[in-house]
């Protein structure tokens, strides 16, 4: 009766060991899904990351080669301005010379 009782005890037990291996198994798979999960999402920000860095650095000399070309167009303008500018006031300085020498 004493190893009957001893027997039981002594499968009771196994049995308790065995669920807790287990259950660190289980944990441990876990764990290891999770780590290689988390691998593979700071590889993908990393590209994710790399992706958006290279599109700013795109954009970036995009507008700024658009902005250098609208600069360019708006001073070309402003000479085009002031070169009229000049013109209608060298005919007019002209103009009035010439009122000036003839009334003498």
């Amino acid at each position: 009766m004493f190893k009957k009782a001893l027997e039981k005890q002594k499968k009771a037990f196994q049995q308790i060991v065995d669920e807790k291996e287990k259950l660190i198994k289980t944990l441990t798979d876990d764990i290891e899904k999770k780590d290689e999960d988390y691998l593979k999402m700071l590889k993908q920000q990393k590209i994710d990351i790399s992706t958006i860095i290279e599109s700013m650095h795109d954009q970036y000399y995009n507008m700024r080669r658009i902005y250098l070309h609208e600069l360019e167009e708006i001073e070309e303008e402003f000479k085009r301005e002031r070169r009229a500018i000049l013109d209608t006031n060298k005919n007019d300085i002209d103009s009035w010379i010439k009122k000036h020498n003839d009334s003498e």
